[in-house]
């Protein structure tokens, strides 16, 4: 007895008017095996776009958090040069209070401190500008420049609150 989901195999060959019409109908027909193999193949391309989508969210998170690793580690450089200028600032006004120092004399070296913190701050900053390099190249073919985007947000609202 055969399966009644069976297809039957119709040599287009052996179509005649009075079978034209059931004949191509059962030539189009989707079987069970049919259905099924689709269902499969529809499910295994869920899955992988699922994980491709992980992957590209999990890149992105590692990436995120390293680059705020690198961006930490510029700004307690900047706090600790500027916190060096701020107490050789406060060193120069004992000097000029004890009478050790002209007005001139005040503004010619505190100009100097100012040069050589400025110096520091672009070193720094040329220094985060490399590791950042070195970051996006570890994830080539990624968006790592446009996953920059939020905390560019973030900078201008840090800047933009001084």
């Amino acid at each position: 007895m055969a399966n009644k989901n069976e297809k039957k195999t119709v040599s287009l060959m052996d179509v005649t008017e009075d079978n034209f019409s059931e004949s191509l109908k059962s030539v189009n027909q989707f079987g069970e095996d049919i259905v099924k193999m689709a269902t499969e193949k529809e499910e295994e391309n869920e899955k992988e776009r699922k994980a491709r989508e992980y992957s590209g969210i999990k890149n992105k998170a590692v990436y995120l958090n390293l680059s705020l690793v690198a961006r930490a580690k510029y700004s307690k450089k900047t706090n600790e040069i500027i916190a060096a200028a701020r107490n050789e600032s406060k060193a120069l006004l004992e000097r000029v209070t004890k009478g050790e120092l002209t007005a001139l004399q005040y503004d010619k070296e505190l100009g100097e401190i100012i040069d050589k913190q400025v110096k520091e701050v672009e070193k720094a900053g040329k220094e985060l500008r490399s590791d950042l390099e070195e970051l996006r190249n570890a994830f080539p073919n990624h968006w790592s420049y446009n996953w920059d985007n939020p905390f560019q947000r973030l900078n201008r609202a840090i800047e933009s609150n001084k």
